[in-house]
């Protein structure tokens, strides 16, 4: 295939949302507006309430980035040497990268090959007089058993974290995420599902809301609480208006993201060695990614050389996804090693399989990203055949 006709084939994004007129305009306003920052009821106060709305919490603070979020999730919780936080091991780093400096010990609880999110079981197996909280994170686009979550968290006296990075608008038996947990991490970088370029939002909900506000309030400018000196973690008026009109369009991008995944499901339905991505039946999956699975043993070659194919060969932008976290630098000078996690380390090294996923694609592209996929195993089950 000539090399050109690779390169639009299914395209790689940097771009998850997608803008219009009305970003613009609303740069344009804030520009002409007071200042760009700590505007009292400027843009920046309007997005968080009804961003707030938005979820069905009753507090939403913007900030500069979801790490930023995360950052001060750790701060209000208190967290320190001596506790212990349980995580899913498939994410980002950034989901538990924070409690980790504090000096908190992370407990790793393994996942439902299914989804790839930690497996609610799992979770309570690991809790003990040291724990904490619990930091989750949705992955692709998809949150874990929120009703089970929480009750183990209300029986334990603990604080559930949600890093909703890849997942604004996602539900949970037809609740908003945002609005389940104490805490939720928003991002709005450029490649999520709503984007401000780079920005986040933290959210808090619960019984312990109205106490928390006040010092995440702030916390996210320097001069922090009598107790503790902050960061200025504020996000400035340019961002939150375009927050503002990203917000209107979310769940139609959503929708947009939905309706290509499951068509690319129905294309690769019937393909052999490929396992189609998972969507429990009680939530609304984002699917800020598309992480499907191939079974690399059966046709005889590494995951990463299946990879290689459908990127150099067949023109399709795909990848492995994320590694357990464990496995990262930061956690091995820590004394973490390999084998916390059986089924994580067994589904990223052996299955996943991340395919392209956002507003730039078409029902054409899921297509011919199928028919790549589809392609590659026919060929390698030939080739397997003739060595047999």
């Amino acid at each position: 295939m000539p090399e050109q006709e690779r390169e639009w084939q299914v395209p790689e994004s940097k771009f998850g949302s997608r803008y219009g007129l009305e970003e613009i305009d609303a740069v344009v306003r804030a520009m002409r507006s007071e200042g760009l920052s700590l505007v009292r009821d400027g843009e920046l106060d309007h997005f968080a309430e009804e961003f707030a709305a938005y979820c069905g919490v009753r507090h939403a603070f913007p900030v500069s980035t979801a790490c930023n979020a995360l950052a001060l999730t750790a701060d209000l919780i208190g967290l320190g040497p001596g506790d212990e936080v349980i995580t899913n091991p498939i994410t980002y780093i950034g989901t538990s990268a924070y409690a980790l400096r504090t000096g908190a010990t992370i407990r790793f609880a393994d996942v439902d090959p299914r989804s790839l999110l930690a497996d609610e079981d799992n979770i309570e197996a690991l809790v003990n007089e040291k724990t904490k909280a619990i930091y989750l994170s949705s992955y692709d686009g998809q949150l874990n058993d929120m009703d089970r979550v929480m009750e183990i968290a209300r029986k334990h006296d603990l604080v559930v974290v949600i890093d909703a990075a890849r997942s604004p608008g996602a539900e949970f038996n037809g609740h908003k995420v945002g609005s389940m947990a104490d805490m939720t991490c928003f991002s709005f970088h450029s490649q999520k599902n709503m984007t401000t370029g780079e920005g986040g939002m933290l959210t808090l909900d619960g019984p312990r809301a109205d106490e928390w506000a006040p010092t995440a309030q702030a916390m996210r400018n320097v001069w922090g609480t009598a107790e503790r000196i902050a960061e200025n973690y504020r996000m400035d008026e340019m961002r939150a208006a375009i927050g503002r009109e990203q917000l209107k369009k979310l769940d139609s991008f959503n929708d947009e993201r939905r309706e290509l995944a499951h068509h690319l499901t129905e294309a690769l339905g019937g393909v052999p060695h490929i396992t189609t991505a998972f969507e429990y039946p009680d939530r609304k999956h984002v699917f800020h990614w598309y992480m499907a699975k191939v079974d690399s043993r059966a046709l005889g070659i590494e995951r990463d050389e299946f990879i290689r194919i459908l990127k150099e060969e067949e023109g399709i932008a795909c990848s492995a996804g994320n590694r357990p976290s464990y496995l990262e630098k930061m956690y091995e000078m820590r004394g973490y090693e390999p084998g916390l996690c059986p089924i994580a380390e067994e589904e990223y090294v052996y299955h996943t399989l991340r395919l392209p996923m956002h507003l730039g694609l078409t029902r054409n592209h899921m297509d011919m990203a199928a028919d790549a996929i589809r392609r590659t195993v026919e060929r390698l089950a030939s080739e397997g055949a003739a060595r047999w």
